[in-house]
């Protein structure tokens, strides 16, 4: 009888062992909770670092190819881009001025990489003239390429008349200019081309008066009054305070 209890014993433990380790066998919850609680940083270790750029600005890289109608150029002088036949306008840092000339003319073909800023604007990172295969790249100023000294701030009394060709925008989209028929270039704060929208509208007249430069790559002012035609001016304020040539001096 004492075999036959330790036997009962031995069985009913035997018994009792089966369900204790099938219950460990079966799923174990803690290892599940490690596994969800090391997926979390995964993602997150691979998120990008966000543009620099405000929210509401998306930048979509773009390649293109056309022929150079003429040169864009800043009030100052600084030729700052090219416009395309197709009336593209290809935004180039001016300090990299004398290199774009240099790589590029009038009637070139060439091809653009990018991004585009506006519809029908577009920021160049390279500008490639097809037929000599030199490239003009967008570098930060350096010993090499310094930036716009003061020397080449000084504008003068200018005015313009003609037919608006195309209309510049800023990287909001406001318009901030306008080339004309005649290639004058034609710039002014973004509020001025909100506040008088009618006006700059392609195919309108618009005649202009204000500070800027004319040299061998083009004419280029800065607007402190605009209108349809010079009977019909409204005084605007020009964001540059920059040395102006002497007051006194009637545009030409």
């Amino acid at each position: 009888m004492l075999a036959a209890g330790l036997l009962a014993v031995s069985v009913t433990n035997s018994g009792m062992i089966g369900p204790v380790l099938a219950q460990e066998a079966g799923p174990r919850p803690p290892l599940g909770g490690e596994q969800s609680a090391t997926l979390p940083p995964l993602p997150g270790a691979q998120q990008p670092v966000p543009p620099a750029s405000p929210p509401n600005r998306v930048t979509q890289a773009t390649s293109i190819r056309g022929t150079v109608s003429q040169y864009m150029m800043n009030p100052v002088g600084l030729v700052d881009g090219i416009l395309l036949s197709d009336n593209t306008i290809v935004r180039f840092a001016p300090h990299m001025s004398q290199q774009l000339v240099h790589t590029v003319k009038p009637q070139d073909l060439v091809s653009v990489d990018g991004f585009i800023e506006h519809q029908g604007t577009i920021h160049a990172t390279t500008i490639t003239n097809s037929a000599s295969q030199q490239s003009v790249v967008d570098v930060p100023p350096s010993p090499q390429n310094p930036p716009p000294g003061p020397g080449q701030e000084v504008r003068h009394p200018m005015s313009a008349t003609g037919t608006i060709k195309v209309l510049a925008h800023a990287a909001r989209g406001e318009i901030d200019g306008a080339v004309l028929d005649n290639g004058t270039i034609v710039h002014f704060p973004p509020p001025v081309g909100t506040q008088y929208a009618d006006l700059f509208q392609v195919g309108a007249p618009l005649t202009a008066i204000g500070y800027g430069t004319i040299n061998t790559y083009g004419r280029s002012l800065e607007a402190t009054a605009i209108g349809p035609c010079a009977d019909q001016m409204q005084t605007v304020t020009a964001i540059d305070d920059g040395p102006r040539g002497d007051p006194g001096e009637r545009p030409r």
